[in-house]
This record gives structure tokens, C-alpha cells and sequence, in this order.
């Protein structure tokens, strides 16, 4: 009788008890263990599937049920089951069969395929093992054969997988064997296992980590996960799960770090670092933890199982072997290596002191060997050259004595520094020539090793080059400052259009920061869209300027706000060997330029529209003027003659009104032609303007009054008697010269009194008693006035 997946693990630990098959037993109870039996199950028959499927979750098992194969196959090569229940009359094309295809397809899995017979006979068992079916259920709908071959077919195939385990161990501890054999590279050693270790356990990382016996250090010296880790120093107290495995000297095995009350202080710093479990293994070599195998994983898996600790142990003996024995290789090659050195070196300050000369002769540089008390015992023949001195002037001469004053601070530091070995690239003096000429040597100090206390020099003449520097620096400066204080605006860029350069007037003009833009900001940053490309096409064409040039344009630039910016420009490019390496622009900022010139255009409208009422006054005054004096006398005679033509003459009397009328009308015209102040228009016909009196004579303030009051005594209409009429209108040219004035007020009074006299001369001729006669008054053609 067939027993359940329950049951078969006591049955193994009945065995195990009993002295039979205890190491089979054991095995099988470590693999067993941690998993849950699996099972897939595909047939069309609906009735039988429900019932396996209930018979096999009550007794423990996980089911998954599929209608077809199809739906089966990437099911179970996702995740493989230890059995399937397979229905052979179930449609399959393909060159393999399906046993033999989920064999393929997972060549290392112990999967058992067994096929459910609806009707069983020879024949058919006969076929369904030819294609490959592990068993056969010869009745599916009896429970207890079901069980039985679920439960017989689930022992096979734990007993596959153990043999798979056993096996690809083997190999991977011969494996790590091999390696650990064929080198004597303690790093390339130490990261061979730990790969190892962690493909094996399916661990994240895996760390090796060896311990001091004294004091609280450890250094990290592999890590599976990056070959460069090494001599990673570490605090051990700020690892407590690597303190209590170096302490108790037994492996831990952490499943969740955040409920370990181990690991409580450091719970912050592992959730940072998203690790959930953790493994430690002690590396002991004679009963001494000289490291810890140290494995880490950033999700929750499944506790590991005896065989996967015995395997971590397995590998953390074998390493303690290896790491003596690298350790102690690694001690005797630095000690052989130290033997080594000390003899060369030994036999080379032999042979220092005979072979310098030849050595040092024929060098570029002037070199020399100075004792401890500074005396120049060689110099070769570049060093006697400089100095301007023989061999026999440098034979014991302080060297010293040939550095200027100025340079002899630095000169004993130089030898300070030289004899505790502290290395300088090269150090500047002023030497004193043989020829009384001080010149600039570049030197260079260094010991010449062992314990001989001599100082080897090289030095060169350096005086030139130090003066280009000087000079170079000048006008790198003067043209930094140049530029940097010119009024225009200098921007420069690389050619792929970097910005390389921002004078102080760019970064005022365009309200950037030199700092925040140079190497960051692309040029064409700083103009409108397609600007950029245009300018640099006609930089390279030749009509605006030459190639490389172009000559002023008006341009617009974007500042930091995108508000446009107008600027006169003009551009180059900076060529290096014919190649273009860079673009120049400068820029003035014309909106001061723009603005003076809107406010010149305005003062000039102004001025000529004041020009232009000047003259309509100066013109309206003249005419007043001119005007004024005929007018006088046509109002005077055309009143008395009013005066004397009586209202039953009809016939004089309307004409004589109509005179005085219209000269009256003329009159308030003067007026107003005398009080023009400014130019005003109005419409007259269709294309056609005139002035407009009304709206130019108006407005006229007080001002214009003061500066026309004696022209506004000029009366324009005189009584019989010549005193001003009461109605007169005056003229008021506001813009007549105190010369012009004068010129007017003496013309005015000659002729009001030439006028005056005629006008009484007239009216005592109306007056006298013997010529009652009136003037008679023609108005035809041949008529003459009297």
C-alpha cells in the first residue's frame, strides 16, 4: 500500500533508526525538508482531474492543472514539479514527445512523467514507455493507485535530485580545488571561492573577511560580486554578527535581520543597504578563527538547508588551509624579495662611486655630486659649461659659495629637504657664472641612496625661459585686463560653440555670470532662433568682410531675462594651423545710442514745428501791420462819411454802410491775424487746407499780452476828431525782435500822423459853411474817389 508525502519522511527516519540505510536517510531528510511536494496534472477529463487534484492537496501536495499541453510545457519550465500526471491521448505536434521534450528542456531537473491510461492494455503501455513516460497509472480514477505512483515517482525523484546535488558538488569543490592548487595569488584565491560560494547557496555577495587575533580590525579581501575589492579595512564592533561568529567560533545563519534582536543598533544602516539575510561561517586554522566567510542577500529566501551549511564549512576549511599556506608563501617571497633588493643595492653602491663619471658626462643636464658638507666632488661637462668654470675651479668648492645671496634660504632648504628624502620636482636659484654673471638654474635634488650621505643635482639654464615666462604672464595679464575692461562687449566660443570666454561689459550687457556659463552655455544661447547659423554662414562666406570676418552689422542678442538686446556687432574666427578653433565677437550695446537718437528725432519735430509758428507769427504780425494803416483810413473816411450822407439818401447811405461794415469785418480779421501764436489748419475743398484763425489766435496767455502791449495801442480806426475808436482791434506779433518793434512803433507814428492830418484837412473841407456840396461817391467804371 502506497504512503503519503507526509508519512515517507518518518518512514526514512524509521530506517535511519533501525541502522539500514541511515546515510541515504539522511540525505533524503536533508533535501526533503525544506521543500513541499510539486505536481502538474493534464488531461481533458474533468472528472478525473478534480478528483486527483483533491485526492493530492489533502495529502500535502501543490497541484496545478492545465488543459493542453501547450499551456503546460512553459508552466513547468518556469517552475519544474517533482511529478507530472499526463494524459497521452492529448494533442502534441512535435518531433519529441512530451516526456522527452520537458527532459530537454530541463536537463538537471528530476522530473518524473507519468502517464494516466483511460484504457489500459499492452499496446498502450507498450507506446507510452517507448516515449519516454517514467511510470503509468493504469486506473486514474482509483485513489490509492493514484497516491501510490504520486508517492513512488515523488521518492525517484528526490533521489535524481540528490544525485544531481551530490554531482555538481563534486564538481564544484574539485573545481575549487584546482583553483586553490594553481595559484599562490591570495586575491585571485580569495575571489575564486567566494563566486563559488555564492552560485552555489544563491546568495547576493559573498564576502571573505579575515580577523586580527588582537585588536578590533578586520579587512575585507575578496567580494563575489567586484574583483577589485581588497584590504577593505573594517571596525569589527560595528558588525556584531561578525564579532559573535569570531567569538563563539560556530556559523550564524540570520533569516530575517530586522527581527534578530542581534542586530537591532545596525538595523537602520542594512535597511539603507537592502539586506534582509545574512550567513556567517568561521574560517578556524589550529583552533584559531583567522576569518569569516561572510554571505548576504537582498530578498527573504528559503533558511538553508543542513546540506548547503555543510557545504559553506566545507569550502571555509579549505580556504583556512589555503590562506596559511598563501600567507606563508607571500611571507617568504617578500622576505626573499627584501634579500634580493639589499644585495643589488649593495653591489650597486659598489659600483656608484667608479661608474657616475662615465654616467653623468655626456647627460643633457648639468649634473653634480655634492658631499654632506656640500663640497662638489664631480660635475660633468654640461654643469662646467653653465658655470663658466673649469674642472679643476669646481674641485671642492662649496657649492654654496656659488648661489647669489638671495637664493641661499633656499638653497639649505633644498639640502634639508634632500636628506630626509623628501623628493621636489625642481627648485629656482640665482647662480653666480664664472664670468661674474648671475643667471636662473632649475635644480633638482635627490639622494644617491645607501648610506653614503651624497646628493646628486641636474640642473639647466633657465634664465631665458623665466623672462618669456615673465613677459608671457605680462601680456597675458595686460590683455586679460584689456579685455575684461573694454566698454564692448567680448564673447568667444569653441568652435563646437562652448563659450570660452565673458568680458565684464558681457556680463553686464547680458546678465550672466562668467562662472555659470563658460564650458555650460552654448553661444547661439545668446541670440534669436537661426541667428547663430547665420552668422557663422557669413563668417565663412566672402562677401561680408572676407572669409573669417564680418565687418559691423546690427544685430539683436537675448539677455539672461530672454529680453532682446539691439547691438552693433562684428565677428571673427580664431584659426589655429588653418584649422577653425574658436569664434570672437564684440558687441556695443546701441540702446542708449537708439534712445538718443528717438529723443533727437523728437527734438527735432519739435523744433521745426515751433520754426514753422514762428513764421506764421512773424507773417500774420507783418500783415497786421501792413494791413492796419489802410485800414485805418478806410474806416475813418468810410465814418464820416456816414456822418455826413443823411438816411434819406438811400442811395449813399447803404453803400457807405456796407463800406463800414466790411471794414469793420476786416478789422476783427486783423485782430485775430495779429494774435496768431501757433500754425493751425482746417480743410478748404477737398484736397485743399488753410489756416485756421480762430484756433490759432486762441490761447494766447499773458505772457504774449506783456510782450504785445505797445503794438496794442496801434489803433485801427481813427474817429473825425482822431482819437482812437473804442472798438479797434491791435496787433499782436509774438515773435517780432525788440529791433523789429522799434522799426514798426516809428513807422506806425509817422503814418498815423500823416493820416490824422489828412483826415482833418478832409473833414474841415466837409466843415466849411461855403461848400454845402457832399462829396459825390462813383461807383462805375470811370468814377475817380474824392
Amino acid at each position: 500500500m502506497s504512503m503519503n508525502p507526509k508519512d515517507e519522511l518518518t518512514e526514512l527516519e524509521g530506517i535511519a533508526l533501525d541502522g539500514t540505510g541511515s546515510d541515504e536517510a539522511e540525505a533524503l531528510s536533508t533535501i526533503f525538508r525544506p521543500t513541499e511536494p510539486k505536481i502538474c496534472i493534464a488531461t481533458h477529463h474533468r472528472e478525473t482531474e478534480n478528483a486527483v487534484r483533491a485526492l493530492l492537496e489533502m495529502e500535502g501536495w501543490r497541484v496545478k492543472a492545465f488543459a493542453s499541453i501547450e499551456d503546460m510545457i512553459p508552466a513547468v519550465t518556469k517552475d519544474t514539479p517533482n511529478v507530472v500526471f499526463l494524459d497521452p491521448s492529448l494533442p502534441h505536434e512535435g518531433v519529441l514527445s512530451v516526456p522527452e521534450l520537458l527532459h530537454t528542456k530541463k536537463p538537471q531537473a528530476s522530473i518524473r512523467v507519468v502517464a494516466l491510461l483511460f484504457d489500459a492494455n499492452s499496446y498502450a503501455i507498450n507506446e507510452v514507455m517507448k516515449d519516454g513516460f517514467d511510470d503509468f497509472v493504469v486506473d486514474p480514477t482509483n485513489q490509492v493507485e493514484i497516491l501510490a505512483r504520486a508517492t513512488a515517482n515523488l521518492r525517484a525523484s528526490r533521489n535524481l535530485e540528490m544525485i544531481h546535488r551530490h554531482r555538481r558538488d563534486a564538481s564544484t569543490l574539485l573545481e575549487l580545488n584546482q583553483a586553490l592548487a594553481s595559484s599562490l595569488d591570495l586575491h585571485l584565491i580569495l575571489h575564486t571561492v567566494s563566486g563559488m560560494v555564492a552560485d552555489v547557496i544563491k546568495s547576493d555577495r559573498c564576502s571573505i573577511i579575515l580577523v586580527s587575533p588582537l585588536g578590533d580590525e578586520a579587512v575585507m579581501v575578496a567580494a563575489s560580486e567586484d574583483k577589485s575589492v581588497q584590504n577593505l579595512r573594517l571596525t569589527l564592533s560595528k558588525y556584531p554578527e561578525l564579532a559573535r561568529c569570531v567569538d563563539t567560533r560556530t556559523h550564524i545563519v540570520i533569516e530575517n535581520v530586522f527581527e534578530d534582536p542581534l542586530l537591532e543598533e545596525v538595523k537602520t544602516v542594512l535597511e539603507e543597504q537592502k539586506i534582509r539575510s545574512m550567513a556567517l561561517f568561521p574560517i578556524i586554522f589550529e583552533s584559531k578563527v583567522i576569518g569569516v566567510l561572510f554571505l548576504r542577500s537582498e530578498s527573504r529566501r528559503d533558511p538553508l538547508s543542513e546540506y548547503e551549511i555543510q557545504f559553506a564549512q566545507t569550502v571555509a576549511s579549505t580556504c583556512a588551509v589555503s590562506l596559511r599556506n598563501a600567507r606563508l608563501f607571500d611571507h617568504f617571497r617578500d622576505e626573499t624579495n627584501r634579500i634580493n633588493y639589499m644585495r643589488v643595492a649593495a653591489e650597486r653602491r659598489l659600483e656608484a662611486l667608479r661608474q657616475f663619471e662615465d654616467f653623468f658626462e655626456y647627460a643633457g643636464d648639468g649634473m653634480t655630486i655634492v658631499s654632506e658638507e656640500g663640497n662638489i666632488l664631480y660635475i660633468n661637462r654640461e654643469g662646467r659649461r653653465l658655470f663658466r668654470r673649469s674642472f679643476r675651479e669646481m674641485e671642492d668648492v662649496l657649492f654654496a659659495d656659488l648661489v647669489a645671496p638671495e637664493s641661499r634660504r633656499t638653497w639649505d632648504q633644498i639640502i634639508k629637504e634632500a636628506q630626509q628624502g623628501i623628493y621636489k620636482e625642481s627648485y629656482d636659484l640665482f647662480i653666480s657664472r664664472g664670468d661674474n654673471v648671475e643667471r636662473i638654474f632649475s635644480l633638482t635634488a635627490g639622494q644617491t641612496g645607501g648610506q653614503t650621505g651624497l646628493l646628486v643635482f641636474s640642473f639647466r639654464d633657465v634664465t631665458d625661459t623665466r623672462q618669456m615666462e615673465v613677459e608671457l604672464r605680462t601680456t597675458k595679464e595686460f590683455l586679460e585686463n584689456l579685455i575684461d575692461n573694454s566698454p564692448d562687449a567680448i564673447v568667444a566660443a569653441d568652435i563646437r560653440g562652448r563659450l570660452i570666454l565673458l568680458n565684464k561689459t558681457a556680463e553686464e550687457v547680458l546678465g550672466y555670470e562668467s562662472a555659470d556659463v563658460i564650458g555650460q552655455m552654448h553661444v547661439r544661447e545668446l541670440y534669436p532662433p537661426t541667428i547663430a547659423q547665420e552668422i557663422m554662414e557669413k563668417l565663412r562666406a566672402s562677401g561680408f568682410g572676407g572669409v573669417g570676418r564680418l565687418h559691423t552689422v546690427r544685430q539683436s542678442l537675448m539677455d539672461s531675462s530672454g529680453a532682446p538686446i539691439p547691438v552693433n556687432m562684428t565677428a571673427s574666427i580664431i584659426y589655429e594651423n588653418g584649422e577653425e578653433v574658436a569664434t570672437v565677437g564684440v558687441f556695443t550695446d546701441i540702446r542708449g545710442q537708439l534712445r538718443m537718437e528717438k529723443e533727437l528725432s523728437a527734438a527735432q519735430s519739435q523744433l521745426l514745428a515751433t520754426e514753422k509758428a514762428r513764421v506764421a507769427a512773424d507773417l500774420a504780425g507783418m500783415a497786421a501791420h501792413e494791413l492796419n494803416q489802410p485800414l485805418t483810413s478806410v474806416l475813418g473816411y468810410a465814418e464820416m462819411l456816414k456822418r455826413r450822407i443823411t438816411a434819406e439818401d438811400t442811395a449813399l447811405a447803404k453803400p457807405v454802410e456796407v463800406v463800414f461794415r466790411e471794414a469793420e469785418r476786416m478789422a476783427g480779421i486783423v485782430k485775430k491775424i495779429g494774435r496768431v501764436t501757433r500754425h493751425e489748419t482746417k480743410s478748404y475743398g477737398a484736397q485743399t487746407t488753410m489756416m485756421d484763425l480762430e484756433r490759432a489766435s486762441k490761447g494766447a496767455g499773458p505772457e504774449e499780452e506783456q510782450r504785445t502791449e505797445t503794438l496794442n495801442e496801434i489803433p485801427l480806426g481813427l474817429s473825425a476828431s482822431g482819437f482812437p475808436h473804442a472798438e479797434n482791434p491791435v496787433i499782436r506779433p509774438d515773435t517780432i525782435d525788440a529791433k523789429s518793434h522799434a522799426k514798426m512803433r516809428a513807422r506806425t507814428a509817422s503814418t498815423r500822423t500823416q493820416t490824422v492830418s489828412e483826415m482833418r484837412t478832409v473833414a474841415d473841407d466837409f466843415d466849411d459853411p461855403q461848400e454845402n456840396t457832399r462829396p459825390e461817391i462813383h461807383t462805375g467804371p470811370d468814377s475817380s474817389g474824392g
